[in-house]
């Protein structure tokens, strides 16, 4: 028989953490450590993360803070990777600042500001749904179930989710002193005004969806305005109108506005995947198939619709659609749905899950409503066990998700496996394999992107890899072709094909027929130009060919292998004279070159002027490349 001492013990202590909110909010704190100590150990999964932390080293200085307000969030990674100017979000860099002054170079600091991140975040949200109206058991059970939901995971344990916790955090900030502002009308008004506009600008400056605050604070007031005036709210709306000012003109300044009709990829943007928030909505319910990027090919939406359904159904059955209800319903959708917006919306689109970071929140809200949870006693063994059970299940079930995040093997696994359409997962994943010398395997990742997206950029990339990094020239002409059938006017992928035709093939026939097809498109094509002259050359036709390579010179003067190969030219001539002009001015452009170095040895060798001959064996040499004997002999010769 159970010992009733026990039973009254256990329920003294629930009820002191239920309904003391210092007790709750180390609950809070203590379930996100367990949760999340784990991310302390984990490394890079080379998706965005790898580039702030290892690339962003030299800018990412705390000095160079007044420049993350002028650049997008990418302008740290330097010249090392190129990104289109779209996301503005300088808070971001600033955190990220700080975690490389604490350790530059290092994950683990990263990972800490995340926890800690996370941790200011849930008890952030306690204080929120305690100025809501909700009693102090409630605020502890939603919290929880926030802090420890496996859909938030990434946010959390990818560095990339930086900003979306810094957006909610603010976010939640402003609101709850937003709340404490409408209610009070006394002296500390201007103390909650100062606060919330501190965390509004926080909120704006962390992420774009933030604009949303102003949606939500307005259906907040008249909730809560109970017959106060419009007036209350004039100071505030006017700050807000100049913050978002402010906050439209730094972006502005930072990111050139886009060409693209804004309204039209808006409508086209919700046309294409506003039925992916049916995906996000069951990833709440039903957290069992979970992954970092799923493609909108993959996404899931019957399910969650059902869940959506039965869920109103519930709502309308218990009478339970408050206005509360609606303004949970109201903040997931103005955080979620913009997060939808591609100025290009038939390029691919992807769930990340750590966008429900911040609209997350409203689904709580909701589900607080349907449960009407301040009637509930959360000493009763139905709710206490109920509770318990969710909060315990989600728990295990985020920190083996969590797992997943500790290195690129165990992420792009569970990302392709769950979503084999994502081809940012095959093309990320594919650039990783490459850092690692795995050509092969690289290529087969590129061309699993490939079947998804037809794009040249990749089609191109595989050729490259077949002629650079596996010697394939047969494989890396198929492949430059493949990307000239999708783009005809592509000059690289024409030129790259004839120059495999040409230096590896020795086919100067195809060579010149697609060294003409370069040209068709672009007659000043340097590389298309040289290329055919030396074409020409090896037919025979040396005028034809020495005319096209010097009409690529007139271009430009800079261009090393015509250079070269009109020295060449007049070398197999027996023009020594030419021969050596030609391949000094190469020289003057690449004084390091070793094939440069090696034919002015020959050159000078064969005029028989031994000082110069001398200098660039000695110049070829430093590079511990072989001097042929017959140079040696006649050097050695001299010096008896």
């Amino acid at each position: 028989m159970s010992n009733p001492k026990t039973k009254q013990t256990e329920s003294n202590m629930l009820d002191a953490i239920v309904n003391d909110p210092k007790m709750a909010k180390r609950v809070i704190v203590i379930a996100c450590v367990l949760l999340y100590a784990q991310i302390l150990w984990f490394g890079l999964v080379h998706l965005d993360d790898y580039g702030f932390v290892q690339w962003g080293t030299d800018l990412l200085k705390l000095s160079n803070i007044p420049k993350f307000f002028t650049h997008d969030v990418f302008w740290v990674l330097g010249d090392r990777h190129k990104f289109s100017g779209f996301f503005y979000r300088p808070l971001q860099d600033v955190a990220y600042s700080i975690c490389n002054a604490i350790s530059p170079g290092h994950v683990w600091a990263y990972h800490l500001m995340s926890l800690l991140l996370h941790v200011a975040t849930s008890l952030a949200l306690f204080n929120l749904f305690k100025e809501l109206g909700y009693k102090v058991h409630a605020c502890l059970v939603f919290a929880l179930l926030y802090a420890v939901h496996p859909v938030l995971t990434e946010a959390v344990a990818w560095i990339g989710g930086m900003g979306d916790q810094l957006a909610a955090l603010f976010s939640i900030i402003s609101i709850t002193y937003f709340i404490k502002l409408i209610k009070d009308e006394g002296a500390t008004s201007l103390k909650y005004l100062m606060i919330h506009l501190a965390a509004f600008i926080g909120a704006m400056f962390s992420k774009e969806i933030c604009i949303g605050l102003v949606p939500v604070c307005l259906f907040l007031f008249f909730i809560l305005r109970k017959g106060k005036s419009l007036k209350n709210i004039v100071p505030a709306a006017i700050a807000w109108l100049i913050i978002i000012a402010a906050y439209l003109l730094a972006r502005n300044n930072a990111i050139p506005p886009t060409k693209v009709n804004f309204i039209m990829a808006v409508l086209e943007s919700f046309r294409m995947n506003t039925f992916i928030v049916f995906e996000y909505i069951e990833k709440i319910f039903l957290p069992y198939r979970l992954s970092p990027a799923v493609s909108r090919l993959d996404a899931h939406f019957v399910l969650g619709a059902l869940v959506s359904i039965a869920f109103v159904v519930l709502l309308f059955m218990r009478k339970r659609f408050t206005v509360m209800t609606l303004f949970g319903l109201v903040w997931f959708l103005v955080f979620l749905l913009p997060a939808f917006i591609e100025l290009y919306p038939n390029e691919p689109f992807y769930a990340f899950e750590h966008r429900m970071y911040l609209p997350m929140i409203g689904i709580l809200i909701v589900v607080m409503e349907l449960l009407n949870i301040n009637s509930i006693n959360i000493n009763n063994q139905p709710y206490k066990y109920g509770f318990g059970i969710v909060i315990a299940v989600l728990f295990l079930i985020g920190f083996s998700y969590g797992r997943s995040y500790r290195n690129p093997d165990t992420f792009y696994e569970r990302a392709i496996s769950h979503s084999p359409s994502s081809v940012i997962m095959h093309i990320t994943r594919a650039e990783v394999l490459l850092d690692e010398n795995k050509y092969a395997e690289g290529i087969d990742a590129y061309k699993k992107s490939f079947e998804f997206k037809k794009d040249p950029a990749t089609s191109g990339k595989i050729a490259y890899i077949y002629q650079k990094n596996l010697n394939d020239p047969a494989d890396a002409i198929e492949w430059f072709k493949i990307t000239f059938a999708i783009d005809t006017n592509s000059v690289p992928a024409a030129v790259c094909i004839a120059d495999n035709y040409l230096n590896s093939i020795r086919d100067t026939n195809n060579a010149e027929l697609w060294y003409s097809k370069a040209l068709k498109i672009d007659d000043k094509n340097v590389f298309a130009l040289v290329g055919k002259g030396i074409a020409t050359m090896s037919k025979g036709k040396v005028a034809e060919g020495r005319a096209l390579i010097t009409q690529a010179l007139a271009i430009d003067s800079t261009n090393l292998n015509g250079m070269m190969s009109l020295a060449v030219s007049y070398y197999k001539e027996g023009n020594m004279a030419m021969a050596i002009i030609y391949m000094n001015k190469a020289y003057n452009l690449a004084p390091d070159d070793a094939s440069v170095q090696r034919n002015l040895m020959i050159c000078y060798y064969m005029v028989k002027n031994y000082d110069l001959t001398q200098k660039f064996a000695a110049m070829y040499a430093q590079g511990h490349n072989p001097i042929p004997q017959e140079i040696i002999n006649y050097l050695n010769s001299r010096v008896k």
